[in-house]
C-alpha cells in the first residue's frame, strides 16, 4: 500500500475515535459503535504500524488501538449465555435502538479475536 494511502486512513479514522475515558464508549468511533467495525479497523491499523518508520505516527497508531482495545473489552458480553460475545452494536442495552443491535455474529466475534490477537503478538519478539 502506498505510503499516502496509509496517512489518509490514519488521518480520517484517529481523529474520530473516543478519546475521553469519562465517556460510556471509550475507544469507539464519534459515529460508530459496531463492535465489528472497530475489530476490523483494528486490525488495520495494526498492519498500518507494521509498515511504518515514523515513529510519531507509530505511537498515535499504537494510542488508537490500546484505546481501541479497550472498547472492545467493554463492548464484550458479559454474563448469559452469549458470554463472550459481542453485540452488533456497543449501545444494544439502550432504549431505542434497532432490534438487531443485540444480535452476536460469528464474524464479529472472529474480527475482534483476530485484533485481539494481532495486538498481543506485537509485544512478543
Amino acid at each position: 500500500m502506498h505510503i499516502f494511502w496509509i496517512f489518509i486512513i490514519i488521518i480520517r479514522v484517529i481523529p474520530k475515535q473516543i478519546v475521553n475515558k469519562d465517556e460510556q464508549y471509550y475507544g469507539a468511533l464519534i459515529d460508530d459503535l459496531k463492535p465489528m467495525n472497530i475489530a476490523c479497523i483494528i486490525e488495520g491499523l495494526i498492519a498500518t504500524y507494521n509498515c511504518l518508520d515514523d515513529e510519531l505516527m507509530k505511537m498515535r497508531i499504537m494510542k488508537s488501538i490500546d484505546t481501541g482495545m479497550k472498547f472492545l473489552r467493554l463492548a464484550q458480553i458479559q454474563k448469559g449465555p452469549l458470554k463472550g460475545g459481542f453485540p452488533n452494536s456497543a449501545d444494544w442495552k439502550e432504549l431505542g435502538v434497532p432490534q438487531n443491535a443485540s444480535v452476536v455474529k460469528m464474524d464479529t466475534v472472529q474480527h475482534a479475536l483476530a485484533a485481539s490477537v494481532k495486538f498481543q503478538s506485537m509485544f512478543i519478539d
